[in-house]
């Protein structure tokens, strides 16, 4: 096993840690913590074996497995760029509604 691998190893497994830590404490909700879990524990799995990369590159049509690992990170990423944004756009209506209410609601008093 290269260097690579056992300090990623190690960093996958301090990510378990706090995952099952911040689900203890209610920072985040069971599906958030299912999902977490199965990405640090598959993401563990691409380490030590990397060769299972290949096999989902050819599955996908793509020439090598990094490459399928970059697109499909990609895709993700933009995807959760999408929700963030989508979520801010709400927060902002809110924020402006709830300011607008409380304007009203002073200028009354």
């Amino acid at each position: 096993m290269m260097i690579i691998q056992i300090v990623l190893i190690l960093f996958f497994v301090f990510a378990l840690f706090k995952t099952v830590l911040r689900f203890k404490v209610r920072e985040i909700s069971l599906s958030q913590f299912i999902f977490w879990i199965i990405f640090w524990i598959c993401a563990g799995i691409v380490v030590y074996r990397p060769n299972l990369t290949a096999t989902l590159a050819k599955f996908l049509g793509v020439g090598r497995g990094v490459d399928a690992i970059l697109y499909l990170a990609i895709a993700g990423l933009f995807f959760i760029i999408f929700r963030i944004w989508v979520r801010l756009d709400k927060m902002e209506k809110n924020i402006t509604r709830l300011v607008r209410q409380d304007a009203l609601d002073n200028k009354n008093k």
